[in-house]
């Protein structure tokens, strides 16, 4: 008699070494674990992510598409991949763009992890470290694909840039893992950011991740401004 197949498993017939059936996991439900482990990583980290909307979002919608095309020519041509800085105005369709990208990796089943930065210096307090900071810190420097969203808007402290950012930067490049970057500040005044007070050694630090984020990333300007287009579809390349 049949057996009934068991949900989400498909009985497949193999002929090596000899003839069998052995039980498969089908496309849909690895497709069901890998939601359900991007959600769960989320939500580690107090993130929402909304993949029923993500998976509607269409580049059509997204005006000045050359963006895309230009960088995804270089990221599907290149050995070593590079990261990405995005800068602009408010409203200028850096996260739009972003939110694409997503789209790409979720249909390709690749770990991502997108973060609005404001939120992640308060989950990494001045001398309290435990397990659970550890394990964050540990996905953030792992995972293959990390979105930073609005850089520059963190309430920025000394100890966030030194011993959260900078080592997170400098591992993620060490391994070649590639860190998606959106900012309201181009390079110059992401520096002054960073720089916190006027001492010169703040300056040095300050300086410091610039020259790993340019090391690191192609930098694209969102500053020209459409008025005719709606605010998720602002931006184009310069």
């Amino acid at each position: 008699a049949q057996k009934e197949t068991p949900f989400g498993y498909q009985l497949i017939l193999k002929t090596k070494p000899y003839f069998h059936l052995v039980y498969q996991e089908t496309n849909k439900i690895l497709f069901h674990r890998f939601q359900n482990n991007l959600q769960k990583i989320h939500s580690f980290f107090n993130q929402s992510l909304d993949l029923e909307k993500l998976k509607e979002m269409k580049i059509e919608t997204f005006e000045n598409n050359k963006i895309i095309k230009k960088y995804w020519t270089t990221f599907e041509s290149e050995s070593t991949k590079p990261s990405l800085y995005l800068y602009g105005d408010f409203n200028t369709g850096k996260t739009f763009f972003f939110k694409l990208i997503m789209k790409y990796f979720l249909k390709e089943k690749q770990d991502f992890l997108f973060l609005f930065l404001p939120d992640l210096p308060r989950q990494f307090k001045p001398g309290w470290f435990d397990e659970e900071l550890s394990k964050k810190m540990d996905i953030l420097r792992t995972i293959p694909y990390l979105f930073l969203d609005d850089l520059g808007a963190e309430n920025l402290t000394v100890y966030f840039r030194d011993d959260i950012l900078y080592p997170l930067l400098n591992a993620r490049q060490e391994k070649g893992l590639i860190t998606f970057i959106s900012s309201n500040f181009n390079p110059k005044q992401l520096k002054e950011h960073f720089q916190i007070t006027n001492e010169k050694n703040q300056a040095m630090k300050a300086f410091r991740i610039i020259n790993k984020l340019q090391k690191m990333c192609q930098v694209y300007s969102f500053d020209m401004i459409h008025p005719n287009l709606n605010p998720s579809q602002k931006g184009v390349l310069k």
